[in-house]
């Protein structure tokens, strides 16, 4: 069956604006850094979910000293490398092919077919509600901050997928860095909010191998 015209385009703008999408960079240890989609092998969703997250604090055998990771049990624990996610600019969704994210990708091919409408008319086509879905606004409300966090996560773990890591360690997340002397292995900076409540824009971690999980 198909839906009036009208219809579509009310449930597309209750769809609301588009969410901002995170690339990933990672480095091997001992080498230079690369985008995941070029240099590095590619990983299923469901293996990037098998990598176990620590923001803020340690697993057993790991531990923060003179400002670096230390491994204490080297029998258990590899250092692979090292993974960041940043934000692709919302601006990118006003003018040009914005990579939304997996979870949003039908707006690709609403959205893309539509760009070159946005360049013959010298931007107008921005006043056409039809194409108010294909935007990316970002806001500080719980559920936007939650829903970053959650993308921002799933984009470091298949960095450390691609790296071959099974544990992720989170170290930033946006402008709070969360390994150091001023963290306790609780996950609460001192005098700060909890870790789960930072506004995060970015990410970047620490990314390893637990070899008995490999046994």
């Amino acid at each position: 069956m198909r839906l009036p015209p009208r219809s579509a385009l009310a449930l597309l703008l209750l769809a609301g604006c588009a969410s901002a999408n995170f690339s990933g960079d990672a480095t091997r240890v001992g080498a230079s850094s690369g985008n995941f989609d070029e240099d590095l092998a590619p990983v299923s969703r469901a293996a990037a979910t098998r990598v176990r997250v620590f923001v803020g604090q340690f697993p057993d055998g790991i531990a923060w000293k003179d400002g670096a990771i230390s491994i204490t049990d080297r029998d258990r624990w590899k250092l692979v490398g090292r993974v960041a996610a940043t934000m692709d600019s919302p601006g990118e969704s006003m003018l040009w092919f914005y990579d939304y994210p997996e979870d949003e990708a039908w707006r690709k091919a609403y959205c893309y077919p539509q760009v070159p409408l946005v360049w013959f008319t010298c931007s107008a086509w921005w006043l056409v509600p039809a194409y108010w879905p294909c935007f990316v606004w970002e806001t500080n409300s719980g559920s936007d901050i939650a829903s970053r966090k959650r993308r921002i996560v799933q984009t470091l773990r298949r960095g450390a997928a691609r790296l071959g890591g099974n544990v992720l360690v989170v170290s930033s997340l946006g402008s709070m860095h969360l390994l150091g002397p001023q963290l306790s292995r609780q996950g609460r900076a001192s005098g700060g909010p909890p870790v789960g409540e930072l506004l995060d824009d970015g990410a970047q971690g620490y990314v390893f191998q637990d070899l008995f999980t490999d046994r």
